[in-house]
């Protein structure tokens, strides 16, 4: 665990000076439009060569 990671993102100084008060909110925005962001794009891909399969798990040797 980082030492600041109580600050919510926030330097020290910034924790000190009170200059960075709506940081961990915008931080937080941030993750959220950057998590959608990816979803849509991951969502987006497609592969001709797999299109339409599922992946399965791989098969097990037989016991003797």
């Amino acid at each position: 665990m980082c030492p600041s990671s109580p600050f919510a993102g926030q330097t020290p100084d910034e924790m000190y000076f009170g200059t960075a008060v709506y940081l961990p909110a915008q931080l937080a925005a941030a993750r959220s439009n950057a998590r959608a962001e990816r979803l849509a794009a991951n969502r987006a891909m497609t592969c001709d060569q797999c299109f339409g399969q599922q992946a399965s798990p791989p098969s097990l040797p037989n016991p003797p």
